[in-house]
């Protein structure tokens, strides 16, 4: 892995291209992370067929120009979203989380006994304006129950606490597809009730362990008087998704499972598909 604070034999500088780290490293494989990001460091010359190149994309779906990738050579898509790539062959890749922040959330000990929402703002009319609606809409219907204590962004260090010292935390699915976004599994993994609308793929992923309330919000206060109230239920789904995470989305994990696509893909093997897509 080669970038700023990498373990790199190669020290890093903005003034190292593509080219230099493929002549440095002479790699067996090429990732690089979503065409947001990708685009203004890729060459024109970064097209390489002998060398076989992943985009890990988290949305591919916003992406105008859509030959971008084969124009660049990329011949496998790992997508973050519940969705299929229709330029290049793609393999579901979930989110996941880090060790160490799962490891933090054992500090925390007192809880609240309410729902909290950390994160991008209600107001982002930029992106995902459906995804905000539906979770506009379940703040406001738990605010007027008191029940929400919304805390907006808080920054990297502050994040696990903010959601572990809550007894439940509030994410919503993309709306395309209820895909879920990396929220879902961070409160999880820090030992927190999920509470989310309909989470796609969600029996194979987290084997439902989590708080489902219906995308327009309707019974959004019902569900969150069952995982505030019910203190047994909540401690045992707590206890099993947090199991799941541990087992099934650490970044550890899914390096694994990163293993396998590229070795898979580099040998002309099929695939694996972990979770079905």
């Amino acid at each position: 892995m080669y970038g700023p604070g990498t373990d790199s034999k190669l020290p890093y500088s903005k003034s190292i291209t593509a080219l230099d780290l493929m002549r440095e490293f002479t790699p067996d494989v090429i990732m690089m992370w979503t065409h947001y990001q990708s685009r203004f460091v890729i060459p024109k010359y970064f097209n390489r067929p002998s060398i076989p190149s992943v985009i890990l994309e988290v949305d591919y779906r916003r992406v105008k120009d859509k030959g971008w990738y084969a124009r660049h050579g990329f011949k496998l898509m790992l997508v973050r979203g519940i969705w299929e790539s229709t330029v290049i062959p793609s393999v579901y890749f979930p989110f996941s989380v880090n060790e160490e922040d799962i490891e933090e959330s054992k500090l925390y000990k007192t809880k609240v006994n309410k729902i909290t929402f950390v994160g991008q703002t209600w107001t982002d009319s930029n992106r995902g304006v459906k995804t905000y609606a539906s979770r506009r809409q379940a703040g406001e219907n738990l605010a007027k129950a008191g029940l929400f204590k919304y805390q907006g962004k808080v920054g990297r260090k502050p994040y696990v606490r903010a959601i572990t010292r809550y007894d439940g935390a509030l994410a919503c699915a993309a709306s395309y597809r209820h895909s879920p976004v990396a929220k879902c599994f961070e409160i999880m993994g820090y030992g927190t009730a999920l509470l989310c609308n309909q989470i796609d793929l969600a029996d194979r992923l987290f084997d439902n362990y989590y708080y489902k309330y219906k995308d327009d919000a309707s019974d959004v206060v019902q569900v969150a008087h069952d995982l505030l109230n019910n203190h047994d239920k909540r401690n045992h789904y707590i206890k099993k998704a947090k199991e799941i995470i541990l087992e099934r989305h650490t970044h550890t994990k899914r390096i694994d499972d990163m293993i396998q696509i590229f070795n898979a893909f580099k040998t002309g093997q099929p695939l694996p598909r972990k979770w079905g897509r």
